[in-house]
């Protein structure tokens, strides 16, 4: 495996590690200045509204592409009580008929798909940083929100519990044939320079939201003190 694609990955680790340490942190910060915590959660809302709205259109646009009844789809923020009695926010969802696990996964990864592609088309958009205060404002805030709400929740991702066994499966049975399927498949030198390219520039893009989540992180855990 190529070191670029592990370094995607540990980036990809390391921003949803650090978006959730914001939002708990950023949450903390809130309910500590005002009394009111339902005043709290649509503050939060408000702040993380712009990628909470591509967040549950990807997985609305996704439902629908694969042929999938959707049955309701809710932007406002709500607290419910989990079954162990600890209190959850969600701040919108939608609900679709999971006929099978692989369309199911599908929709459940839709928001990182998109979020990705967002953040492509700003950092192409903009340069950052420039000279020019708003824009660099636009794109700090833009970065922070798309990549704070982009991964997808464990609710989305429980059909993985399908998938994951299945393809284990697949992989053992093809061994047991003796049938290598990776050594009758010939990429062009073409074909994996661009994909080395591709993973070297999402590799840029994600190292900086990252630096900014991380700027973000520092200046809330002191507001907090």
């Amino acid at each position: 495996m190529d070191i670029s694609i592990v370094i995607l990955f540990c980036l990809i680790a390391l921003l949803f590690i650090i978006t959730s340490k914001i939002r708990d942190h950023l949450g903390s910060f809130l309910s500590k200045n005002i009394i009111r915590s339902k005043l709290v959660v649509y503050l939060l809302w408000i702040i993380y509204f712009p990628g909470i709205f591509l967040h549950e259109a990807a997985h609305l646009v996704s439902a629908i592409a694969l042929l999938l009844r959707v049955d309701s789809i809710y932007l406002l923020p709500s607290i419910k009580t989990e079954d162990d009695g600890k209190k959850s926010i969600k701040f919108g969802y939608v609900t679709y008929y999971r006929a099978d696990p692989v369309r199911g996964l599908l929709v459940g990864i839709a928001p990182f798909i998109l979020g990705t592609i967002v953040l492509v088309v700003l950092f192409n958009a903009i340069s950052f940083p420039n000279e020019k205060i708003l824009n660099n404002i636009f794109f700090i805030y833009t970065s922070f929100v798309i990549s704070s709400t982009m991964f997808s929740s464990k609710q989305d991702l429980r059909d993985l519990l399908y998938i994951i066994p299945t393809i284990i499966l697949f992989v053992i049975i093809l061994n047991l044939f003796t049938f290598h399927p990776l050594s009758y498949v010939k990429l062009s030198l073409s074909i994996q320079e661009n994909g080395i390219a591709v993973v070297n520039k999402l590799n840029q893009i994600f190292s900086i939201s990252l630096s900014i989540n991380v700027f973000i992180y520092a200046i809330v855990k002191v507001l907090r003190r």
